[in-house]
């Protein structure tokens, strides 16, 4: 059996290369984007307590995975706190760290007053329903839908085989 935590990045800023490879590979590479810039953006997320935040999944001690809650952006977005760049490594999805990130993130923003949490989601969206999110609305700007889920009900799964 192995261990599983997640911890807050501002916490625990040793595995700050670990997630800025991570988003930079998985969300953040194209034409437009650099390091620099990616790093300045996930230094934003190392104040303790607040959000935006970036949590970080380990395993024995290893981190396997990362969230970002991220705060108001646009005035004119009504959709905030907003979960993004959910990753698991490979060898560890299926596992329950995706399912951890995601009830961590939820708990943080509960902290910090938010009733709900929203993302934006394309194929992925069969995976949040299935955890309790809810679509609101399709996102004018993309082809992405907005999903909502409260942050102050757990999400248990019925599915025994996602607890292990």
């Amino acid at each position: 059996m192995y261990s599983k935590l997640v911890v807050s990045l501002a916490e625990h800023p040793q595995y700050f290369d670990d997630v800025m490879e991570w988003c930079y590979r998985e969300f953040w590479e194209g034409p437009r984007t650099d390091n620099f810039e990616l790093k300045e953006f996930l230094s934003e997320h190392l104040r303790k307590n607040k959000i935006p935040c970036s949590l970080v999944a380990l395993c024995d001690g290893r981190p396997v995975g990362s969230v970002h809650l991220m705060g108001r952006e646009h005035d004119i977005n009504p959709f905030f706190p907003c979960l993004s760049g959910l990753y698991v490594l490979p060898g560890y999805r299926k596992l329950g760290f995706g399912s951890m990130l995601i009830e961590n993130a939820l708990e943080r923003a509960r902290t910090n007053g938010f009733s709900n949490v929203y993302l934006a989601a394309d194929e992925s969206i069969t995976y949040y329903v299935s955890r309790g999110w809810t679509v609101i609305a399709p996102d004018e700007q993309s082809e992405l839908y907005i999903i909502s889920r409260p942050s102050c009900i757990p999400f248990f799964p019925t599915n025994s085989n996602m607890l292990h």
